[in-house]
């Protein structure tokens, strides 16, 4: 069953607004004109995908070395995504012990497991909900902490890192950047239109996030492990409760619905080819996360993966494009 152009804007805008909870990367001017910056050049690289996206449509009718290679893109994603969760608890819940925060996550993994069974439908649709309730969750914390404000960190140099820095650690950390040429294929129509509203609202987001960073914690951003969870210690919208515990929760439904998404897309791409279920996909997703986690493998690490997928992808892309006029499958 197809998802809607809304449904797939929902699924990628989550993959992003999980990225920027769980970032460990400084707020200052410097990363948010590198962020911008790091879009912009994000969005030329698709501008043929939503040029083709607009004549005709995009079917997932791949043959055996694409569809492979997709699904190794989405376990990969998916271990990123766990990797996430387990560092966004350690922070967050300093007093359980490792072997705590791993039963939660594997609790979480069973949550996935239910999801999957449900299909790409039920997902897409829950990111709808989901991201509707993290739009008003940021527009709380705004509301919130905007009153301890220190618009001077603006103009204070307190960030010795480049803007090139910034641009570099945004396309790494953006892993669902390969997907934008996938999951299209998911959608019913109007998928050009999802990728463009995808690229808006994450520069919204991310522009909003960081400036607040930057007038709410300055230079107190450069040591802390979670800039964002420190950004909602300034934030209590029920005067004695901190807004952590919102985008805690709504945290954990991003990365189930993220996770549901990569497992159920392996099992299309997969599933044609080799003998695969939703169950053997997210252990496998759940132990690469454990290992990412333990051997510390973050953003710099995903570099590399992610521009080699995008290579492999655009000339994929390009591929079916060609043949797509010749009537010819991928």
């Amino acid at each position: 069953m197809k998802i809607s152009y809304g449904q797939l804007w929902a699924v990628l805008f989550l993959s992003n607004a999980f990225t920027v909870i769980c970032s460990a990367v400084s707020y200052s001017v410097a990363q948010m004109t590198g962020t911008l910056i790091s879009v912009l050049v994000q969005f030329v690289l698709t501008v043929p995908v939503i040029c083709f996206l607009k004549k005709k449509k995009y079917k997932a009718n791949f043959r055996l070395p694409a569809s492979m290679l997709f699904s190794v893109y989405f376990i990969f994603a998916g271990m990123i995504s766990f990797s996430r969760m387990f560092s966004i608890l350690r922070y967050e819940n300093s007093g359980l012990t490792s072997f705590g925060n791993t039963m939660i996550v594997i609790l979480l993994a069973v949550c996935v497991l239910y999801c999957c069974r449900l299909g790409i439908h039920s997902a897409g649709r829950s990111a709808v909900i989901v991201a509707g309730l993290f739009i008003f969750f940021v527009a709380v914390l705004f509301a919130t902490s905007y009153s301890q404000a220190e618009f001077s960190n603006i103009t204070s140099k307190y960030d010795e890192n480049s803007v090139w820095y910034y641009v570099i650690n945004d396309i790494s950390n953006s892993v669902e950047l390969p997907a934008l040429l996938i999951l299209p294929c998911f959608a019913e129509k109007n998928q050009y239109k999802s990728i463009m509203l995808y690229f808006l609202t994450k520069l919204i987001l991310v522009e909003m996030i960081s400036f607040l960073g930057v007038i709410v914690l300055g230079r107190a951003s450069l040591i802390s492990d979670s800039p964002f969870f420190e950004i909602c210690s300034f934030s209590q919208p029920l005067s004695v409760q901190r807004s952590d515990a919102l985008f805690i929760g709504i945290n954990t439904l991003i990365c189930i619905v993220n996770i549901t998404v990569d497992a159920v897309a392996v099992s299309v791409f997969a599933g044609k080819y080799i003998k695969y279920s939703e169950f053997s996909g997210v252990v496998l997703m759940l132990s690469g996360g454990i290992w990412f986690h333990m051997h510390e493998i973050y953003s710099a690490g995903y570099l590399s993966v992610i521009v080699m997928l995008m290579l492999v992808y655009i000339s994929v892309f390009y591929r079916y494009m060609r043949k797509s006029e010749r009537g010819v499958s991928a």
